[in-house]
């Protein structure tokens, strides 16, 4: 049972591993979350799928270009159901070539991964094919993506961004600068610029103090403000293209 056990893990290990070296270097641009989750089983059929799929070239690649090894299928097939000694004796033989046969597997992963990115991204497919498109919304709305007429074109963000304070709301407003997104994917921190800050107080707006005025302006020279997304109520970006 232990030999069986050892086999069948071996095989999900060598088909799993180059699926998931693509799909992470896929997924290796800002705008990828990249938080691969067991339960999420969309990700696990997708791994395991580019994981056949490269084996499947691999072995063609062997059958036909290389003339000097040949893929045993019937050693396979023992590790699957009832591996012996025979079976890792004649593994052993051949550990060599098939080390660099699953080595070479999982850098061709990485650059076939790697090269559909960059070629999904420069055609902009991402923002035209719904398949294509990456899973972190944050950095398409963050970084203005949408909104650029040509790739290069650089996009200012200008935000506001409201914060309930006891009685008081307290907008600040700045130039976005940066993000960070917490371990599953969900936006945690943003960094402003340039920050003004204006007091509104809830009683006024509530009428309670119509004597005063609703709002109060603070000057607020700060080189740059960390706000959790925890306390935000609400933000509103508007954006610039330079062009």
């Amino acid at each position: 049972m232990t030999n069986i056990t050892f086999g069948v893990a071996l095989i999900i290990i060598l088909i799993i591993l180059p699926g998931g070296i693509f799909r992470r270097a896929y997924l290796s641009s800002e705008f990828s979350n990249y938080h691969l989750r067991a339960s999420n089983f969309s990700e696990i059929v997708f791994t395991i799928g580019m994981g056949v799929l490269m084996q499947c070239i691999g072995i063609l690649f062997v059958k036909y270009l290389v003339s000097r090894y040949t893929i045993d299928f019937n050693i396979i097939g023992q590790l699957l159901t009832s591996p012996s000694q025979t079976t890792f004796k004649a593994i052993g033989d051949y550990i060599t070539p098939i080390f660099f046969y699953n080595i070479s597997l999982c850098i061709f992963g990485f650059i076939l991964g790697r090269a559909l990115m960059y070629f999904v991204l420069t055609r902009r497919l991402d923002e035209k094919v719904l398949m294509f498109k990456f899973d972190n919304e944050w950095n398409y709305i963050f970084t203005g993506k949408l909104f650029a007429r040509k790739k290069n074109d650089e996009i200012f963000k200008y935000v506001n961004v409201c914060v309930a304070i006891d009685d008081s709301f307290v907008v600040y407003t700045g130039f976005l600068r940066d993000y960070w997104l917490n371990s599953t994917g969900q936006l945690e921190i943003i960094e402003l610029t340039k920050v003004k800050r204006k007091v509104i107080d809830r009683k006024n707006v509530e009428g309670v103090e119509q004597n005063n005025p609703p709002h109060t302006e603070y000057k607020f020279e700060v080189d740059k403000l960390l706000i959790p997304y925890s306390q935000i109520k609400n933000f509103s970006i508007t954006y610039y293209d330079l062009e």
